[in-house]
């Protein structure tokens, strides 16, 4: 069996590297790290500085530290060399992981070697040792009283008492979804499922496009399409044209000024594209944490789950690990997430009632929509998935347009908004790639 190191000299060596880089890193780990965690002594005489610094909300930086530490013995060419040696100056919260990690499992051999002592000794105390096991239990975060909570959800609440609207979170540019959802909320992951071709990418596309508009910050983690084929989505939707005109270069003169108005807008907007394929959650986690140092950020999009690189045993588990990535990157970032996934083809029956017309609720030869609720069994993956989401709208033809012309969002599960049940209906725009919403409602009959 294979020894593990209880130790990382490289670890230590990175994480001090990359909070003198980048000191707004020390609060992703300041959570997870004690000075004492180090084992290093030179390392454990820095970081015990770094904390000083932190908790007095003073400067941290390569001088200031480095004059804290010469009375420890540690000459500041020692911090020069930790900064200049820094893979990575973003990874802040993995490096202080794997040293947690490392000290929890010292912890414990430690407590072994006592219980081993104990017995040659008269007796373990065994009450002692395990609540001293118990407590190198690797939780990222224990519970709190509630007290700690409720002073921040008192300003909440004063906040929202102060400015009330019905949509409090991030605007999507659908008025309907809006008032369904109350807008996008930061540490929450909106969940767009559906059939192939019903327009999932097309409606995250445009939320994005209209929401940016208004000066949200957004990472788009397009894993299927292309950086050009998406900006020539959007070009679309603002010039008012299709995919297919713009790239082939048949649209009519007339429609420069639209295109270049498109461009100009594009440009000025706060949207950061990554089409890599194949990437994990983690090196999404890492590269949004660099995006909220050098620009900020208030929402992400992954197009879409299944792209991910994340690996399991099965494709099953390899979709929860990517699920539940992602919300914590989400919760743990503060920002508002939208994913998109594949539904499977129960699902799409569930969500329609069914191909061919049925009576539903003595509405005779009407197609018509089955319980929202049921059809969250239609979302691909494990059950995880759906649990992970706080809120997820599935994307179907509404049964009842012959034309396929019409897209209909079932509420699935919303975390926020007014409650509402109904199916959100939308129509194809004539040219552009986008979903126009409609006044006209559903007809819902839902079989409960």
């Amino acid at each position: 069996m294979e020894v593990i190191e209880l130790h990382s000299r490289e670890s230590e060596d990175a994480i001090i590297g990359a909070v003198l880089i980048n000191p707004e890193s020390y609060k992703e780990c300041e959570s997870l790290l004690s000075h004492l965690d180090f084992y290093y002594q030179d390392n454990r005489i820095v970081w015990s500085a770094v904390e000083k610094q932190a908790k007095s909300k003073l400067d941290i930086d390569i001088l200031t530290i480095g004059e804290i530490v010469k009375s420890g013995g540690v000459e500041p060419s020692y911090l020069s060399r930790l900064v200049t040696q820094c893979p990575n100056s973003f990874n802040a919260r993995s490096y202080a992981e794997i040293i947690r990690d490392k000290s929890r499992r010292r912890k414990q051999v430690e407590i072994a070697n006592q219980i081993v002592k104990g017995a040659h000794n008269g007796g373990v105390d065994v009450s002692k040792a395990v609540s001293e096991l118990v407590d190198t239990t690797n939780v990222k975060k224990k519970a709190d009283h509630i007290s700690d909570a409720l002073s921040e959800y008192y300003d909440y609440i004063m906040e929202r008492a102060n400015n009330p609207r019905k949509v409090w979170g991030i605007p999507t540019g659908y008025s309907e979804l809006d008032i369904a959802t109350g807008g996008l909320h930061k540490k929450h992951v909106l969940m767009i499922s559906g059939a192939p071709g019903a327009g999932k990418s097309i409606l995250a596309s445009y939320i994005i496009l209209k929401s940016a508009q208004q000066g949200t910050r957004w990472a788009v983690y397009s894993l299927e399409m292309s950086r050009e084929d998406l900006i020539n989505r959007w070009v679309g939707m603002l010039a008012g044209l299709s995919e297919d005109q713009l790239s082939s270069g048949t649209f009519p003169e007339s429609k420069w000024p639209e295109i270049t108005y498109a461009i100009e807008v594009l440009e000025s907007l706060p949207i950061y594209i990554n089409d890599m394929p194949g990437m994990t959650t983690t090196e999404i986690k890492a590269d949004v944490a660099r995006m909220q140092t050098e620009n900020g950020l208030d929402a992400v999009c992954v197009d879409y789950l299944e792209l991910l690189g994340d690996k399991a045993e099965s494709a099953n588990e390899a979709t929860a690990k990517k699920s539940r990535s992602f919300r914590e990157i989400c919760r743990e970032r503060d920002l508002a997430g939208v994913v998109i996934q594949s539904m499977t083809k129960e699902g799409i029956g569930a969500a329609t009632g069914g191909i061919s017309s049925q009576s539903v609720q003595g509405v005779s030869g009407k197609k018509s929509f089955v319980s929202a609720q049921s059809a969250i069994i239609g979302v691909r993956g494990p059950a995880d998935v759906g649990h992970d989401a706080d809120t997820i709208f599935m994307l179907v033809t509404d049964p009842e347009d012959s034309t396929g012309k019409t897209i209909a969002a079932l509420p699935v599960k919303k975390r926020h908004g007014n409650g509402s049940k109904k199916p959100i209906r939308f129509q194809w725009h004539s040219l552009a790639p986008m979903l126009v919403q409609q006044e006209k409602e559903i007809h819902f009959h839902p079989n409960e």
